[in-house]
């Protein structure tokens, strides 16, 4: 890789006042159970319905209420270890490649400070993250997830497949996380969910916002000062990263739905109308839409035949 010459800063950091902007590290009360979780659930949820479609499905409606509650309470608790694992296991591993300038781009100081108190918010989300997710397992009497989470494993499995631009993936994943979490944030958002929920995910979205800008600046001063060959590798990346990101966790669903009485053929019926190929599309397209912003915001488009193998993936129309 050779460094480009331009060591123009990005202009508006996203983390200007940062002491006094980061909403979850500021709020650390906000996130336990209170002692009328039980009156609340009466009237919300654990998480939006919306999110998750399938729940209208005729085998999981014929359980009541109350299995709807358990599938809610089991996605948070999903949600919340992928959210710990994803902050750990790839975007702080991103924040260091920029603030220890390890792709040797001659980082600006503005750039690789930002990306040091990034590493401290992430860090923060993922503490809260797996507290909330200790509560309601405890509440619940679940038994946690031990194994890996198949999506980072899979992420990881990307990041490492070419030894020697590890680096330049491990970058360009924490790029896509943090572009197209603050899509799956706003769509999750809402006073429908009980307090800790609400409150999770509402703050965690204002923070989101600001490092999704943070990314796209930083991706933006990287891609200028990459040369071909790793232009080359960082446009093949992102497209197997964004099929990693918004594949279906079809392991966990199915186990989930037999746990709470539904039976196997049913459960694998309900993941088999998940993953068509239409389905499959309709996820990575909504998904990615905030990646994609963000390369509208370079030339990477313009480069090569970017252009035609995003539309050929049905992620791009133009």
């Amino acid at each position: 890789m050779t460094p480009h010459t331009n060591n123009k800063t990005p202009q508006n950091n996203p983390m200007k006042n940062w002491e006094r902007k980061a909403t979850v590290r500021n709020s650390p009360n906000r996130y336990n159970l209170s002692e009328d979780i039980e009156i609340e659930l009466q009237s919300k949820s654990w998480f939006l319905h919306s999110a998750l479609p399938w729940l209208s499905h005729p085998a999981i409606q014929a359980g009541g209420q109350g299995v709807i509650h358990t599938i809610l309470a089991r996605y948070l608790i999903f949600f919340l270890e992928y959210t710990t694992a994803l902050e750990h296991k790839i975007v702080n591993p991103a924040a260091e490649v920029i603030a220890h300038d390890e792709l040797a781009l001659a980082v600006p100081l503005a750039l690789s400070k930002a990306a040091f108190q990034l590493y401290v918010d992430e860090g923060y989300h993922a503490l809260v993250a797996a507290s909330l997710a200790d509560q309601v397992s405890h509440y619940y009497g679940f038994k946690r997830n031990l194994l890996p989470i198949q999506r980072i494993e899979r992420l990881k499995s990307q990041i490492s497949l070419n030894v020697e631009r590890s680096k330049l993936a491990s970058f360009v994943a924490g790029f896509v996380s943090e572009t197209s979490i603050t899509k799956e944030l706003l769509n999750f958002t809402s006073r429908q969910l009980v307090t800790p929920s609400y409150h999770m995910l509402h703050d965690h979205l204002i923070d989101e916002l600001q490092h999704s800008i943070y990314f796209s600046s930083a991706f933006h001063f990287a891609w200028n000062r990459l040369d071909e060959p790793a232009k080359t590798f960082v446009s093949d990346l992102l497209l197997n990263l964004l099929s990693e990101f918004f594949r279906l966790d079809d392991t966990w669903l199915i186990q989930t739905l037999v746990d709470v009485g539904v039976s196997r053929q049913e459960a694998v019926e309900i993941q088999g109308e998940l993953q068509t190929k239409d389905a499959c599309i309709k996820r990575l397209r909504s998904g990615a839409s905030g990646t994609v912003d963000a390369l509208m915001k370079t030339d990477f488009f313009d480069y090569k035949n970017n252009r035609s193998f995003f539309r050929k993936a049905g992620i791009i129309n133009e």
